[in-house]
């Protein structure tokens, strides 16, 4: 299989990375369309006489309708029995009235939870295309403490960056930063210049977590204050575990435009692996 299969297999049979999935008790009305089901949905959003006519006027309009005949477009039949055509969280208020939440406290927490990750992530999360936004880092090396730009790190070069919640935390100890340690030669072999893991601690940490892992090959980036990590869009709150981290991702950067970006889901480690990666240099 050629690598431009596997990338279409896996993006086809992929989960949507930018997506999300609230799992919460739901009200919802069986399958299937009829004049019973738009009455119902009319009467649970309470509206008024003429919005339900309008309603069943559109819907008996729409069971006239033939369904269209394309020359060049290939289709299965749609079953619109088999949709769903209300749907709702259910209230987390004592009488699990339908009038809607008087405060947040009657919200469930994982629909607000839901809504501030995902507020945050769209308002200003980059994507392909995007050129990285100016930073300063912390690099720890021989020769004492750098303070590495955007421009010094991606100017002019095809660069890998991966990122991390935690230095010396579990997966990425055992698997995230060894598996690009072990691919660093390969990656080099495609013409990238350097490999960098970026985490949002501090640059003493970044280098006794490179130190104890032997990566020579790997520039051990801090972003010491999330400056960069939020810039992008790609910051998380982690509570009690470490305060504001970054979610754990991998891009291909080129002159600092960002030619590939894998996010991983919460409590993932698949896109973002070394082996990934190397498919998209």
């Amino acid at each position: 299989m050629t690598i431009q299969a596997q990338k279409l297999e896996r993006f086809v049979g992929g989960e949507y990375q930018h997506g999300f999935v609230t799992d919460v008790e739901a009200d919802s009305l069986k399958p299937g369309l009829s004049e019973t089901v738009v009455r119902l949905i009319s009467a649970k959003k309470n509206e008024p006489e003429f919005m339900l006519e309008w309603r069943l006027k559109a819907y008996r309009h729409w069971l006239t309708l033939e369904v269209p005949k394309w020359s060049m477009v290939r289709y299965p039949p749609i079953d619109y029995a088999a949709i769903f055509y209300y749907s709702a969280p259910k209230s987390a208020r004592a009488n699990n009235s339908e009038d809607g939440p008087e405060s947040l406290e009657d919200v469930d927490p994982k629909i607000l939870q839901t809504y501030e990750i995902t507020v945050t992530r769209s308002s200003v999360m980059i994507i392909k295309g995007d050129k990285l936004p100016q930073a300063t880092f912390q690099q720890l090396t021989k020769d004492g403490m750098q303070n590495p730009t955007t421009d010094d790190l991606f100017a002019n070069k095809k660069v890998v960056l991966f990122a991390v919640p935690g230095a010396f935390t579990p997966t990425c100890s055992e698997a995230h930063l060894p598996g690009y340690i072990v691919n660093a030669d390969k990656f080099k072999e495609k013409g990238v210049h350097s490999i960098i893991c970026l985490a949002v601690n501090d640059a003493f940490v970044m280098k006794a977590w490179g130190d104890s892992q032997n990566a020579e090959e790997i520039i051990m980036l801090a972003d010491g204050d999330g400056a960069f990590t939020k810039a992008i869009g790609l910051d998380m709150e982690t509570g009690s575990f470490g305060g504001n981290r970054s979610q754990r991702y991998a891009m291909l950067v080129e002159n600092g435009v960002v030619k590939e970006l894998n996010i991983e889901p919460p409590k993932q480690f698949e896109i973002s692996k070394a082996e990934q990666m190397l498919d998209l240099v």
